[in-house]
């Protein structure tokens, strides 16, 4: 029964199939690589034979180029020193191409590395050829007709071997495929993304225990008191630059300098309460300024001036204390968790974005691998992702 056949057929190609993960595909590859290059080798040395047999036709065809006389040639002198110049130029090309055909190595690129040698060849050696042909003929057809010979041969072999030569080179391209998955793989499996999260947890718990010890210390009695004294200081010298203000517009400074002005002595004393009064006074020990003021008649109570410099003299700069050092060190600890905070936060977004794009390049490129293994092995392979 011909239906019944058609399953029986169907579930044997169903059991002959291997089913392998991409990571197995290699060893696949390297062992048909291995079968096939054994094949291939034999063909690469078949095609070497017939390189070095165009190498040993030309270089006997241009020992002839070379010997070529234009002297016998009815033609104009600068017409025969053209075609010279370029004959020259050619057999320097065919010289090269020989020599490099000769080294070429005869591995899994030898077929393509002769097509680029010889494609090289005719572009840069077109023009020179073209003007030679103008008085020589039969030689260069000689030339000519060797490299037709060759290509011939050459393309009759690789068309023999066509299946074989395409293999080789679609499993090549696989290999490069596995190749560039591992390498993505191994980009994936290096982004650091877990460790960032797990720094800015311990981040966010380093700062959460600062805040707690600046709560702590905001509620301390020590650093309310500190803070209120300081406020208080602060406030203090605010006053105390308003009275000073007050009472150097109210003597008139100006007006006495111009009273003394004669006077260097009394001058420069009223020139210092003039450019900073506040120290100019501290500094005053038998307040001088008191006389001044009565010897120019300005009624000012010298009180009122004794208990201002008391005031200057006795107001300190306030010193931080420990505990303002320590309110402010977690201060500057908590900002700069803030910044590291922000830092890897960034960092890791952008190694998210990077785990996305390798994401889809590791199923883009598994993808083409599963169609180039369809191709090369057909059902013989189910490549399971």
């Amino acid at each position: 029964m011909i239906w019944l056949d058609f399953f029986r057929k169907k579930k044997k190609l169903q059991e002959d199939t291997k089913k392998i993960s991409v990571s197995e595909l290699k060893p696949v590859i390297t062992t048909e690589l291995e079968v096939l290059d054994k094949k291939i080798q034999t063909i690469r040395e078949k095609v070497r034979q017939s390189v070095l047999d165009l190498i040993s036709e030309l270089r006997e065809e241009i020992a002839i180029l070379q010997q070529i006389n234009l002297e016998d040639k009815k033609e104009q002198e600068r017409i025969k020193i053209i075609v010279q110049e370029n004959l020259k130029t050619y057999c320097s090309y065919l010289n090269k191409l020989t020599e490099d055909l000769e080294k070429l190595l005869v591995d899994k690129d030898y077929f393509a590395n002769i097509f680029s040698l010889l494609d090289s060849f005719k572009i840069k050696s077109n023009l020179s050829f073209s003007k030679s042909t103008i008085l020589i003929g039969k030689e260069l057809n000689q030339v000519k007709d060797s490299f037709k010979e060759f290509t011939k041969e050459f393309q009759e072999i690789l068309n023999a071997n066509k299946d074989l030569i395409e293999r080789e080179k679609f499993l090549y391209e696989l290999n490069g495929l596995l190749l560039e998955f591992e390498q993505t793989k191994d980009i994936l499996s290096n982004l650091a993304i877990s460790q960032l999260e797990k720094d800015l947890e311990e981040i966010n718990s380093k700062k959460s225990e600062i805040e707690k010890n600046l709560m702590d210390l905001t509620n301390n009695s020590v650093y309310q008191a500190t803070i209120a004294a300081k406020e208080q200081n602060k406030q203090e010298r605010i006053n105390l630059s308003k009275e000073n203000l007050s009472v150097k517009q109210e003597i008139d400074l100006k007006l006495l300098s111009k009273h003394f002005h004669g006077d260097i002595k009394k001058s420069n004393l009223i020139k210092g309460y003039i450019e900073n009064f506040s120290k100019a006074l501290s500094e005053d020990e038998n307040l001088e300024i008191i006389s001044l003021i009565q010897e120019a008649k300005i009624n000012f109570p010298d009180e009122r001036l004794k208990i201002l410099q008391y005031k200057n003299r006795n107001l300190y700069d306030w010193q931080e204390t420990e505990i303002e050092k320590q309110f402010l060190n977690l201060e500057e600890e908590k900002r700069r968790l803030l910044f590291s905070f922000l830092e890897i936060q960034t960092q890791t977004e952008r190694e998210k974005k990077k785990k996305e794009r390798f994401e889809k390049k590791i199923e883009y490129i598994s993808l083409n691998i599963k169609d180039k293994a369809r191709e090369i092995f057909g059902d013989k392979l189910f490549i399971d992702s």
